[in-house]
């Protein structure tokens, strides 16, 4: 019986040697060798190298040992995610409009449909537009949800090109007509994007399994998030609503008071831990689920479950909406 360990096939510029070279390496054993066999990852990734180059590198330069600023980070990952969804799945609008029609919206309860294609064409009159772009790989063909933290789904692909057209064009009317991610927000949302992007790299390299994937990526993007460097030092493996409130309480109680941000961040980490488990033992579902804080402890709820017993009609991307 062959025995599996992990060998480092890292590339030069990932691998250097440092006090914490060990545990940066550690972050990337997220996928195995036989995983890479059984998916003929290195088939695939041989006849797409022409197409996927430029994604990976705007990827790989998150991990550059020389570090990156979370805004530029940010705008490799947005670019990164426009130019797969240009090359991989299409760039054409009658194309994207034909695809909204017979993919995306294929299953969808009729009731959902018009505000469903008006939140993809987003604006693609004449070509498709970045909002578009990130609506339709944020939705996934409504397989799989990515989180967004306090911004709705629906809002969350423009918040995204606001910023990202503010940032390239320092336009003061885009900040004034629309919302601009702030500093601290840029940074935590970068794992969402981040998370995205991971995902959609391993659909190519052949790992076709849906919901696997998106646990792959969840469960190592938050390791992985740390060897991102120049980054302020918020709790990483968390909820991005965690992360926000994180940050908030971070901004009113000012850089000096460094106590209590430890406590934040402990505190934090404590309600990650306690949500963790909880979602571990079935307490709340993976993509609607609440927690509650209280004298009496932690409770955790599914947000479905009790809107189906209070006779409300769920959709797992949107929300909820009343039974006609």
């Amino acid at each position: 019986m062959p025995i599996e360990r992990p060998i480092p096939i890292l590339t030069a510029e990932l691998c250097w040697t440092n006090s914490n070279n060990h545990d940066r390496i550690a972050s990337w054993k997220w996928f195995t060798f036989p995983e890479l066999l059984k998916n003929n990852s290195f088939r695939l990734y041989m006849e797409k190298y022409d197409i996927l180059e430029p994604i990976i590198e705007l990827y790989m330069e998150a991990f550059s040992p020389n570090g990156i600023s979370h805004k530029r980070l940010f705008l490799n990952l947005v670019q990164g995610l426009e130019t797969y969804h240009s090359r991989f799945i299409t760039n054409d609008l009658g194309e994207f409009k034909k695809r909204i029609e017979e993919v995306i919206l294929k299953n969808r309860p009729r009731q959902f449909v018009a505000r469903d294609i008006s939140f993809l064409m987003a604006k693609s009159y004449k070509f498709i537009t970045l909002e578009s772009r990130l609506a339709d790989l944020l939705t996934a063909n409504f397989e799989i949800c990515f989180d967004a933290g306090e911004i709705r789904k629906y809002d969350f692909p423009g918040v995204i090109s606001a910023t990202r057209n503010y940032l390239i064009h320092y336009d003061e009317r885009i900040k004034r007509e629309k919302r601009v991610l702030s500093d601290d927000e840029i940074e935590i949302y970068n794992k969402t994007l981040l998370t995205m992007l991971e995902y959609y790299l391993l659909r190519e390299l052949g790992f076709t399994d849906t919901i696997a994937t998106k646990k792959k990526t969840d469960g190592a993007v938050g390791t992985r998030f740390r060897d991102v460097r120049h980054y302020k030092g918020l709790q990483r493996e968390g909820k991005i609503a965690v992360n926000l409130s994180l940050a908030k309480s971070w901004t009113r109680a000012g850089n000096g008071a460094h106590c209590l941000r430890e406590r934040i961040i402990r505190g934090a980490a404590e309600r990650v831990s306690r949500a963790s488990e909880s979602a571990r033992l079935g307490e709340t579902g993976p993509l609607c689920g609440r927690s509650f804080s209280g004298k009496n402890g932690e409770r955790s709820v599914r947000r479905g479950q009790a809107e189906r017993l209070s006779g409300l009609q769920v959709d797992p991307f949107r929300g909820s909406s009343r039974k006609a």
